[in-house]
């Protein structure tokens, strides 16, 4: 089957008895979240506002409803008669789909997106301050200058959202951020070599005094 390119085609290609349900789920979501895009992303049909705020997918017995793992924390209670794993809800097709659940879920993760407080929201760029002229005097001296400056590239959340392989487990969609230099590092890389250069020098010295 090919890839299908939009959610309208991601419907034709499913079973004819599971059309009017996919159309009513996806209406549903169209309302709760006018803004969002719709997408397909993972094969699964998507909808997109400033991040994908949810997908959905026909599985063999059950719609696949995938909001992330935190509005499943968040809704744990209403959940309690779902089966429920890695941010996905599953919604068997012999029961019938609670559509005001699911409008619930999804006006939440718009309002949770808006607001950037979601894993998945965009990093934001950290504010940078002036280097004092000491510091950087000392950073060019040891030659770590070019890796501070590099740093300002690196957004400061402590985490980076990646493009993930797949949607099932919102902690594999995050990679470290990479280290960049503080100021205790810096201080700590101006002490300890001239620190060890005494040392050695002291020591050289004692053994010309013996000699």
């Amino acid at each position: 089957m090919e890839t299908a390119a939009t959610i309208d085609e991601y419907i034709a290609a499913q079973p004819t008895e599971l059309q009017p349900l996919l159309q009513a789920v996806r209406e549903t979501i169209r309302a709760a979240a006018p803004k969002a895009q719709e997408k397909v992303a993972w094969q699964m049909a998507a909808f997109w506002q400033g991040e994908y705020i949810v997908h959905f997918a026909a599985c063999k017995n059950h719609l696949r409803f995938f909001p992330g793992s935190e509005a499943i924390s968040v809704f744990t209670d209403s959940l309690a008669g779902y089966k429920t794993a890695k941010g996905t809800i599953q919604f068997h097709y012999s029961k019938s789909v609670d559509q005001a659940l699911i409008t619930d879920i999804v006006r939440w993760r718009v309002e949770q997106a808006s607001g950037g407080k979601s894993l998945y929201a965009e990093p934001v760029a950290r504010e940078r301050y002036v280097m004092p002229d000491d510091i950087s005097a000392a950073l060019e001296f040891l030659s770590l200058m070019a890796c501070w400056r590099a740093s300002s590239l690196i957004p400061s959340s402590a985490r980076i959202p990646r493009r993930c392989s797949s949607p099932k487990n919102s902690s594999d969609c995050f990679v470290s951020r990479p280290s960049c230099w503080s100021y205790v590092s810096v201080v700590f890389m101006m002490i300890i070599p001239p620190a060890v250069l005494i040392i050695v020098l002291a020591i050289h010295a004692e053994k010309n005094t013996r000699i």
